[in-house]
């Protein structure tokens, strides 16, 4: 996590993404929420289709776990 914090790279920040589904399917909501939430804070600025799609993810699950 410390790394891919630290990184530029957009692969870095889909790790978050990838904890918060994780973390949803394993039934951890909380954690999978922080993820989430990480992950779209730490993407505010994209705007290319692919980062974009993965937002759209991250928030329609967010939406879900509230």
């Amino acid at each position: 996590r410390t790394q891919a914090r630290a990184e530029m790279l957009m692969a870095s920040k889909s790790v978050f993404l990838r904890l918060g589904m994780l973390y949803a399917e394993m039934g951890r909501q909380g954690e999978a929420r922080a993820a989430l939430e990480e992950f779209l804070s730490a993407t505010a600025n994209v705007r290319d289709a692919p980062g974009l799609e993965e937002r759209k993810a991250a928030g329609d699950l967010l939406r879900r776990l509230r």
